[in-house]
């Protein structure tokens, strides 16, 4: 995903930033319905307690999006497999 986003980057850049114009906020919304597909698809590999579930999808969405990307890579500097390896930390810690 996170290498999708780096291809893609002026592409997405765009789409949120017309996000008011309905062709693209029916676009963006299908983009989210995916995107919650997919966390639903990822979290079974974690083994989470009810208690911390709230917090650990909070977090496992919150690494896929476009946004943490752009912050990880583009403002802090890190490369896609340093952000990828600071999302797994995050999503591993939530679980805990």
């Amino acid at each position: 995903l996170y290498g999708y986003y780096r291809r893609k980057r002026q592409l997405l850049t765009n789409l949120y930033r017309d996000a008011e114009m309905p062709v693209v906020a029916a676009a963006l919304e299908r983009r989210r319905s995916m995107l919650r597909r997919a966390g639903e698809i990822l979290s079974a590999g974690w083994k989470v307690s009810p208690p911390e579930l709230r917090f650990f999808g909070a977090t496992l969405a919150h690494t896929l999006e476009f946004a943490t990307w752009l912050s990880l890579a583009e403002e802090q500097g890190l490369s896609d497999a340093e952000a990828i390896e600071l999302a797994v930390r995050l999503v591993n810690a939530a679980a805990r």
